[in-house]
């Protein structure tokens, strides 16, 4: 059987290098991931020994610092029974509506770890969470938003920093006893807060007057996008991807101000008015080249030119020294090794100034077509722009913009 023809030595030792290193990659990966995965881990039992120190901290009385305990051991390792622990501390800290929320969460989390691993030991903290959630029905505080009839689009509506989903703005809400803070914004309406109090049991009427404000959208419509583009409004930075998107902002002036590399920027200033759906066609026009070269150019070479001439001088003056303190010597203590490091250095120093004075003459030309002065932005429309308050901030429907644009009437 014949074998295979041997590698060259170095081309083998190139091979072996490679497999070295390719093992030494593979592993320091290995490890990287075991150590990450070991820092993200939880050591085993922290989980059961939050449980236990909640325990401890709530049979002395301290419901505070035992919910905190448990909601860490329930973050390490979900559990119903945790959960109802968690709901008894909300209790003991009169915080019914948390508690029996929580409850049901417990009772429908034990409900389906029975159903699904047949664990029964799951089946007394069912029984107990959903005995719990019968007896505070009656007494949990409900909250009921008494909203108008038509409710303009993007509103969020938030208790206590707390978003409501607008799927149970209609129904009755569990809220905690106590002081409250109801907000209501959007692109659409006037910013509304409002405090109040609800009391045990209480079913709690809170009016939200939505008003809405006056606004309009406006629409940067493109022929084209060139790459890099960018719009500001009301000295606000629209992001790139909402561009092209309708946008809603308040009536009276605004300054829109389109630009893009390569071309000359575009500025608009319109009068928006109430309910209006304002289209603005943007045409972007290739910015003019600017005669004559950068000034840059000259500057190169003029350095270089300098440098140069530094370069020779350093070097013939150096031959200069060395043949005058040969002269000044007897000719038997003369070093003749020294008479062509001299005429070299001299050729050196003659080459350069050449050189440098090529580079002078090739400077002064280039002075005459360098342009010195780099085109600026208009003066009178970055005039304008600076001059006036913005009439307020803007928001960005958050819809595509088919829906946005059937909805305001705007054409996409």
């Amino acid at each position: 059987m014949r074998s295979l023809p041997s590698l060259p030595p170095g081309v083998s030792a190139i091979f072996a290098l490679n497999r070295r290193l390719v093992s030494h990659v593979a592993l320091g990966c290995l490890l990287a991931v075991l150590l990450d995965g070991s820092a993200l881990a939880a050591p085993p039992g922290a989980a059961l020994k939050k449980f236990e120190e909640g325990s401890r901290l709530f049979a002395a009385n301290n419901p505070a610092e035992a919910l905190r305990a448990f909601q860490v051991s329930l973050e390490l390792e979900p559990s119903p029974n945790t959960l109802f622990k968690i709901a008894k501390c909300y209790l003991a800290l009169e915080r019914t509506a948390s508690a029996y929320t929580t409850f049901r969460r417990a009772a429908k989390e034990a409900q389906d770890r029975i159903k699904a691993t047949g664990e029964q030991r799951f089946a007394p903290t069912q029984a107990a969470a959903e005995a719990e959630v019968a007896q505070l029905e009656k007494v949990v505080p409900r909250l009921m938003l008494a909203l108008p009839a038509e409710i303009p689009g993007q509103v969020s509506i938030s208790v206590d920093g707390g978003l409501l989903p607008a799927s149970v703005w209609a129904s009755p809400i569990e809220i905690d006893p106590g002081p409250h803070r109801l907000t209501a914004i959007g692109p659409l309406i006037t910013p509304y807060e409002s405090s109040f109090e609800v009391k045990p049991a209480e079913i709690k009427n809170v009016e939200v007057p939505l008003v809405r404000r006056p606004t309009g959208t406006i629409l940067l419509a493109f022929a084209k996008q060139p790459i890099g583009l960018s719009a500001v409004i009301d000295a606000q930075q629209v992001p790139p991807a909402q561009v092209p998107i309708p946008i809603v902002l308040g009536v009276g002036l605004h300054k829109v101000v389109v630009s893009a590399p390569g071309f000359v920027d575009a500025y608009f200033e319109r009068t928006l008015h109430d309910q209006e759906s304002m289209i603005i066609q943007v045409n972007l026009y290739p910015a003019p080249r600017p005669r004559g070269i950068p000034k840059t150019a000259f500057l190169a070479v003029t350095g270089c030119a300098v440098g140069i001439a530094l370069i020779g001088a350093g070097f013939g003056a150096k031959a200069q020294l060395t043949a005058n303190e040969q002269t000044s010597l007897i000719i038997p203590l003369r070093d003749p090794s020294l008479h062509d490091e001299v005429r070299t250095e001299a050729t050196i120093a003659n080459v350069a100034f050449g050189v440098s004075g090529t580079l002078a003459l090739a400077a002064l030309s280039l002075a005459i077509i360098t342009r010195w002065r780099e085109p600026g932005p208009p003066p009178q429309k970055v005039a304008a722009w600076r001059r006036g308050k913005p009439p307020g901030p803007f928001h960005f429907l958050t819809q595509p913009l088919e829906q946005a644009a059937a909805a305001t009437g705007v054409e996409p």
